[in-house]
This record gives C-alpha cells, structure tokens and sequence, in this order.
C-alpha cells in the first residue's frame, strides 16, 4: 500500500516537573518526545500537532518547550483565557503555536462564554479555534460558530456517539455545520467519540467514512497519543487499522492524513497577519 508522510493532528506532552492546573482533573503519567518519536517511526508519522491538555489549564510552557525541540515538524494548539493579550498570542505564535483550544469537556476555566472575545484575538493573528465539546451543545450552536471570523476544528468527531438515543440527529447535524466551509472534524479518540461497543465502532466507520467522502478537505487525523482518558489504551496495532481504513480510501484519505494538515496547521508557511 501507498506510504504516506503523515501527520497526526492531535497528540499531548506530559511532564510532572510541570504543574497542573488548580482546575485539573486529569493527571497522566509522563509522555515524552522520546515515546512519541519511537511511535512515529513505526507509523510513518513525519509531522504532529501538539495540543494543549487540560491538565496544564493557561500555563503553556511544556508546549512552547517541547516545539522548540521538535522545531519545524511540530506546530501547537495552545489554551488561552479571556485574559490574554495580543502580546501573549504573538509570543506563543513565534513558538510555532498555530490555533487555541477550548475544552468544554474537561472544562477548568474555560466557559462558552470566552469563545468570541477569544476567537477575536486569535483572527488577529491568524490562528484557528479549536473546540473540545458534545456534539449537541456544537449543533446548538451552529449559528455562533459559522459567525466566527476564524477557522473552526470539533475535536474527537464532536463526540457525536456519546449520547445514544440521538446519533443520527448529531451526524445530521454535524455535517450541516460542516458545510459552512469554515468549520473542520478529527478523526480522533473513538473512545472519546463513541465508546467501545460492538454497534457503536459500526456507527463510528460510518461516520468517518461519510464525513471523508462529503468533505475531503474538512477533515484530519489524531492519534491522541498517549490516549490518557481511554483504559484501557488503544494499541499500536489499533492505530494502524485506523491510518489503513484512510489509506483505503485512496486520494480522499490522502488529502485527511497528509494534505489537509499542511493547510490548515500552517507547515508551508508562517501566518504573517501581524
């Protein structure tokens, strides 16, 4: 089959020298570049995303750490709050820091009620908006959303099967908030997105495959590597089956793992908004 360069959208650093947010409620063990890096060789895997855990809440500095040491294969997803300046996003910007994040899952200090004053500032350096959030509170807002002035990307398929009784209604939906061109979807953390169950993994390969196949250049992959709130933890061997059912699809699983990446985390070039 095909070798592609990959790039895996979604991934996290974790460091105990570092300290967790007072709002934290996940506390992972250690992940290291030097793990991460033995997992990319085996997968093919020759650039990454990394985002910011809500472990860290604002404090950024593992993130810009760890950027530096990877340099130009790397590029990051930082947290900001409601407090931040343009000098904060310019400064995380010449750290490779391409887009910010808003957890709403694992919520710590960050509320719904930031997403426009944040999505101002980070159009001003043109950086996208990332959204962790259940599938019905993204349709909810639909409206909001499509009205930002940047990109926006719905972390681990919108956890579209995570309420069963209204799966259809969220990939329905889903797709509608796609169509607006400015809004993105990873193909990332099926246990996030829907459970292990037999019928929901059935559910999940059909939405992957429908969001693919209706819109090819909206749509990334993540490995969410080290996979902290899955137990127990996907294997290596699950990855490849995730990475084999895109390659099979041929030019449009293309344009998921390698195409789209480029674009959208900026890796041909440095946003000079400022």
């Amino acid at each position: 089959m095909e070798s592609m360069p990959i790039c895996d959208c979604h991934m996290h650093f974790f460091d105990d020298r570092i300290p967790a947010s007072p709002d934290a409620t996940l506390f992972p063990a250690n992940a290291s570049v030097a793990e991460y890096q033995a997992l990319m060789e085996r997968l093919g895997i020759v650039r990454h995303v990394i985002v910011q855990p809500s472990t860290y809440g604002v404090d950024n500095s593992l993130l810009c750490a760890n950027l530096s040491l990877l340099g130009d294969t790397a590029r990051g997803v930082a947290v900001i709050d409601d407090g931040a300046t343009i000098q904060d996003v310019l400064a995380l910007r010449e750290k490779g820091v391409v887009g910010t994040r808003l957890n709403l899952v694992q919520r710590s200090r960050i509320t719904w009620g930031m997403l426009d004053g944040i999505a101002r500032l980070a159009a001003e350096v043109g950086w996208h908006v990332q959204i962790h959030a259940p599938a019905s509170e993204l349709i909810a807002r639909t409206r909001q959303l499509s009205r930002l002035p940047v990109e926006v990307v719905l972390d681990h398929l919108a956890s579209f099967g995570r309420e069963p009784g209204r799966i259809t209604e969220n990939i329905e939906g889903l797709l509608n908030l796609l169509a607006n061109r400015k809004t993105w979807i990873k193909l990332s953390a099926p246990y996030i997105a829907c459970g292990s169950t037999v019928h929901q993994i059935s559910d999940l390969r059909a939405f992957q495959r429908k969001l693919v196949t209706a819109y090819p250049d909206r749509v990334v992959w993540g490995s969410d590597w080290p996979h902290v709130t899955s137990d127990p933890k996907p294997s290596i061997e699950d990855i490849e089956d995730e990475l084999a059912f895109l390659r099979g699809m041929g030019s449009p699983g293309r344009q998921v793992l390698v195409e789209n990446p480029d674009r959208l985390y900026q890796f041909n070039h440095r946003s000079s908004h400022i």
